[in-house]
């Protein structure tokens, strides 16, 4: 049974103070129904958010937080698709269609042009003889917009022995065709998918390590780099020329063939060839293995690709979120009254629905993970929190 865990809707200019303002939170919704483990804002409006629960579908905000309701009614419940395509794996804004989302969910990929009030199903695709298709993962070409590849699977919960499925758009995401790719074992879950800004070329995450592929995906190369874990969980690339900085978040399957939840590692390259991995901060090190208790995944700050935000998790739901830039910031520390374990209904800020607002101020605004939403009262912002709940 998946475990839940608490959102927080974290909204700041980007600075060395934030660490210390996220105590000051406040409850915004929307909460009673599962981990929420995806989120999205709209390019170009802040006010407008969609977070992907696992039980719960898609949920949308107008007004940056203070209010929430669901908007699956339209498309996305469908008589002959079962329950799991309410879990959503990731969602993704188009980049240069402003009111177009795409929902990975475990029943298939779905696609709304009204930012999210409807929706159709786009994989599998209507002709397709498959009632649905776990989708993991969607990413768009920085280079061409029309060009996307999405990846079957469950990123959140990768099955090393599924077969690879890898799916390529070439009309900017209203259709996508199955795509034969070599060099990728045939048994593996693709776990995330990112384009170079600079070459174009696309790195993909899997449960058989880190590929790379020059031609959009019909054929990959192994990264040849000897990391010390086996399990690919996350792959991130952000910048351009000195600063385009990649990251890669890993960790080691046990004996058993589950995940070694005591066991992960995070790697950092300028170049996606030459790696070195980062060392573990005391306080996020299994003292046991002296490595990082296992990190389900990241996110880059688009304004600074050097720095890492992070969540780890450990047996029994415990975690919290970092920030690497040079040395480790634990950003839930300050959170003394609240107890990171099952059973106080705290499980950890999850990293896997954290985003950044990339309009105009950006990036001004993040979402990390969870059950609930919280919001970090900055200034300008409590006067909003104060006229409405959800």
């Amino acid at each position: 049974m998946r475990s839940s865990v608490v959102l927080f809707l974290a909204l700041w200019t980007f600075c060395p103070s934030w660490a210390a303002s996220i105590r000051n939170l406040a409850s915004v919704g929307p909460g009673g129904g599962g981990g929420v483990f995806a989120a999205v804002f709209h390019n170009s409006d802040p006010n407008v958010i969609l977070l992907g629960q696992d039980i719960g579908g898609v949920v949308k905000s107008s007004d940056g937080g203070l209010h929430w309701r669901h908007v699956n009614a339209r498309g996305f419940v469908r008589p002959d698709i079962g329950l799991d395509l309410f879990f959503v794996d990731e969602l993704v804004a188009h980049p240069t269609r402003d009111t177009e989302f795409f929902a990975c969910t475990q029943s298939g990929l779905f696609r709304s042009e009204d930012s999210g009030e409807s929706w159709s199903l786009v994989i599998p695709s209507p002709a397709s003889s498959e009632a649905e298709l776990p989708v993991s993962w969607i990413s768009f070409s920085p280079k061409n917009s029309s060009l996307a590849l999405a990846g079957g699977g469950s990123w959140h919960e990768p099955d090393p022995e599924e077969d690879l499925a890898l799916y390529r758009s070439q009309d900017g995401g209203r259709s996508f065709a199955f795509v034969d790719a070599e060099g990728i074992p045939e048994l593996a879950t693709i776990t995330s998918i990112a384009f170079d800004p600079t070459d174009g070329s696309v790195f993909t995450s899997t449960t058989a390590g880190l590929f790379r592929s020059t031609n959009n995906g019909d054929s990959f190369n192994k990264v040849g780099f000897a990391f010390r874990h086996n399990q690919g969980q996350w792959i991130g690339i952000e910048g351009s020329g000195a600063q385009k900085t990649y990251w890669y978040v890993l960790y080691t399957l046990g004996e058993d063939g589950e995940p070694d939840t005591r066991s992960g590692g995070i790697y950092r390259s300028s170049n996606g060839f030459s790696w070195t991995e980062i060392s573990g901060h005391p306080t996020i090190n299994d003292p046991e293995s002296n490595e990082l208790i296992r990190p389900l995944g990241g996110r880059i700050n688009p304004a600074a690709p050097s720095s890492l935000f992070l969540n780890l998790r450990i047996d029994g739901g415990e975690g919290g979120l970092y920030r690497h830039d040079g040395a480790w910031t634990n950003l839930t520390e300050d959170l003394a009254d609240m107890t990171w374990s099952a059973g106080s209904g705290f499980f950890g800020i999850a990293p896997e629905c954290l985003t950044f607002y990339r309009g105009d101020p950006r990036p001004n605004q993040v979402l990390p993970g969870g059950g609930g939403a919280h919001r970090v009262l900055g200034s300008g912002y409590r006067s909003r929190l104060d006229s409405g709940g959800w």
